[in-house]
């Protein structure tokens, strides 16, 4: 039963198709603030401490640094990543999102700096919250947590703590949209190991803050945003960025892969 239920995971896994892709590594990038614009970048306030580096990256020859040096309330100024074709959503075609990136925090952080990634349209309309902070002005004391909304209020849940700076997170989240209410399936994943399942945002807009436009929210792109300034801030590093909006398969295909699957099996083991 057991090598059953192995099998129909790694089936249940594989059985979405991918539509679109953005990957962005920054080996192509000029060192520097990377321009509103710039190869699909959204970024519309030049005032952030934001640049691509030659020093220190996490692989290749170069990655993004970007601090907390500079901060707002704001949110459409704030750094968009390029815009996938296609759109995820209820609404869409694509039903999944998916997206990867490495972090890695600098020493010499100071307290309460970090930055925070989401799923978004370009306008601030979030469907999730994931953070790398340092709570303690240490270069031992990042730490990684989310932010979900449970149908009522939002709920901070943290990851890992203690970490050094210096270590580098290979960071992923697998976001499932589903028809109706608080249902939207949020997987968030470290080093590749399921560490969060939560269910997205989609009702606190309709509960508190109503959105412009088509409800529920359809994604793209993916928002790197400070909330506030921190004074001397670090930064932390980011490479490898790709994300994906996706048409997860008929699950009567899973279905018929397992039992397709669980047939051979049975034929091989006859004949031995």
């Amino acid at each position: 039963m057991k090598k059953i239920l192995a099998l129909l995971g790694a089936t249940v896994l594989a059985s979405v198709s991918m539509a679109d892709t953005v990957s962005v590594d920054f080996e192509s990038y000029a060192d520097g603030a990377i321009a509103d614009g710039y190869n699909g970048w959204q970024i519309t306030n030049p005032a952030w401490d934001q640049q691509v580096v030659s020093s220190g990256a996490i692989s290749g020859n170069k990655s993004w640094r970007i601090s907390q040096q500079v901060g707002s309330g704001s949110f459409g100024d704030q750094p968009y990543s390029p815009a996938l074709t296609q759109k995820a959503g209820e609404n869409e075609t694509n039903k999944v999102f998916e997206a990867s990136w490495k972090w890695k925090p600098l020493a010499g952080g100071k307290n309460t700096e970090g930055i925070t990634v989401s799923i978004d349209n370009g306008t601030g309309q979030r469907g999730n919250w994931i953070r790398l902070e340092n709570l303690g002005g240490l270069d031992t004391s990042w730490r990684l947590s989310v932010f979900d909304y449970n149908g009522t209020a939002f709920v901070a849940t943290e990851l890992m703590n203690n970490i050094s700076a210096g270590t580098v997170l290979d960071m992923g989240f697998k976001m499932t949209f589903n028809a109706g209410l608080q249902n939207d399936v949020w997987e968030m994943y470290v080093n590749n190991n399921l560490m969060f399942t939560g269910i997205g945002w989609e009702d606190y807009f309709i509960d508190n803050a109503p959105v412009t436009g088509p409800a529920p929210v359809s994604y793209d792109r993916l928002l790197f945003r400070n909330s506030s300034s921190v004074s001397g801030a670090a930064g932390i590093m980011i490479d490898d960025i790709t994300y994906s909006s996706a048409v997860p398969e008929p699950a009567t295909m899973t279905i018929l892969a397992l039992a397709a699957a669980l047939k051979r099996r049975k034929a091989k083991k006859a004949q031995a």
